[in-house]
Parts: structure tokens; C-alpha cells; sequence
């Protein structure tokens, strides 16, 4: 039981950290592809 706790708590930690990165990240990528699509609008 104990190894199912272990396996579990860890589990939520890497999920809560993945959740965190999504979060923070997702607005980056999207200014970085705003960036870019208004880039390639004058070459269009």
C-alpha cells in the first residue's frame, strides 16, 4: 500500500507541475504565433 501511495503522490505532483507549465506557457505560445503569423502576412 504504501508503494501505491508513493506511486500516486507522485503522480499528482507531476500532473500539478505539467498543469502549472501548461498554463504558463500556452499565452507564450500564443503571442509567439501571433508574432509569426503577422509576420508572414506582408509576404502573402
Amino acid at each position: 500500500m504504501e508503494i501505491l501511495e508513493f506511486i500516486f503522490q507522485d503522480f499528482w505532483h507531476w500532473l500539478g507541475t505539467a498543469g502549472l507549465l501548461a498554463i504558463v506557457v500556452s499565452p507564450l505560445i500564443k503571442i509567439n504565433f501571433n508574432i509569426n503569423s503577422n509576420r508572414s502576412r506582408p509576404l502573402l
